[in-house]
């Protein structure tokens, strides 16, 4: 069996970590609203907040991609397995 490609698990991540940091922001917002009684602001910019993190998050990645694409591979670099 041919050992896992370390750009899949990167890149396949970033998905999971966007959802995450959106739902975290939410629900901190909700709970913080709950908690201050007031209705429903905190959980509006806990989502921003969130959808902003997770933004960032893709942009690392995408600058990282970027990076590794301008690097390009020799052929004696190129995973053996493809």
């Amino acid at each position: 069996m041919p050992p896992p490609n370390k750009s899949f698990f990167l890149y396949g991540s970033v998905g999971i970590e966007f959802a995450l940091a959106v739902l975290l922001g939410l629900f901190a917002g909700r709970w913080a609203d709950q908690r201050m009684g007031t209705g429903g602001g905190l959980a509006l910019l806990g989502f921003a907040l969130g959808v902003l993190t997770g933004f960032r998050s893709l942009w690392r990645v995408a600058q990282q991609a970027q990076r590794e694409a301008e690097r390009g591979s020799t052929p004696d670099k190129q995973d053996p397995w493809k």
